[in-house]
């Protein structure tokens, strides 16, 4: 749907001939996110909060498959604005918030360029490989757990400690299994690109709805409430207090 929607309104940028890639990518930016809020454009409001999402998302993942802790920085702070515009008690706005501080402020030089490369891992080797550390971690816990639970009644400490040393070897041997017997892999993700086909069917679906100029009068009842931009409904002096009080929790005395 994201690339299907850059497409559409790639075609509404007028190219002049020998310009370079930065400058259609920042006309790109300007045509999706320099549109204000009007509420008399459903449908416009609905098609630039999908394709804002999912471009912080896109560069998310990329960051973590390029392991750039810088750009990670950058998405933090981008994040911040999407995930309280989203809703005030989100705990991935707490996360942002600690990781800054601590990245940015907190921590000396030598600690903060620590915790940022640490951010991220390479299990396999390979450039553009990286996975975020704390999903890997979960990973390994989850599989942990797996075999834990197995144990039944027999949950002595020594049978749970050989269990967790066992874990990853189980997890491959249960893997080459599934390979032999041709069983696929799960995962959240498609295994399968979408073909050129689809798109080209979901950009002429797109290209009739024009959801990129403005139509003055049309509804879309399902997100009549939705806003144009997520990151712009924020209030700042709510943002600010949130942050304080996130402050003073590194106080010994925060109350």
């Amino acid at each position: 749907m994201v690339k299907a929607l850059l497409h559409v309104a790639a075609d509404q940028i007028q190219v002049q001939d020998g310009e370079d890639r930065d400058s259609i990518l920042s006309q790109l930016y300007s045509k999706v996110h320099g549109e204000e809020h009007d509420a008399q454009d459903q449908v416009m409001n609905y098609f630039i909060n999908v394709i804002e999402w999912g471009l912080l998302f896109i560069n998310m993942n990329d960051t973590a498959k390029e392991g750039d802790f810088e750009r990670l920085e950058i998405n933090c702070k981008a994040g911040i604005g999407f995930l309280l515009g989203h809703s005030v008690f989100s705990k991935y706005f707490g996360e942002l918030v600690n990781y800054l501080l601590l990245t940015k402020h907190l921590l000396s030089p030598e600690m903060s360029l620590r915790a940022l490369e640490g951010a991220f891992i390479n299990t396999k080797g390979g450039p553009g490989k990286n996975k975020e550390a704390d999903l890997v971690q979960e990973h390994c816990i989850r599989n942990k757990k797996d075999l834990i639970r197995s144990l039944g009644a027999n949950k002595t400490e020594k049978a749970v400690m050989r269990a967790c040393g066992a874990a990853d070897t189980c997890v491959g041997v249960g893997r080459t299994v599934d390979g032999c017997l041709g069983l696929p892999k799960l995962s959240v993700n498609h295994t399968k690109k979408s073909s050129v086909k689809d798109l080209e069917i979901l950009v002429k679906c797109l290209k009739t709805v024009d959801p990129f100029t403005y139509h003055k009068g049309r509804n879309l009842k399902s997100f009549c409430n939705i806003r144009k931009h997520p990151d712009r409904i924020i209030n700042m002096k709510e943002m600010l207090d949130l942050i304080r009080k996130k402050v003073r929790k590194f106080f010994i005395d925060h109350s």
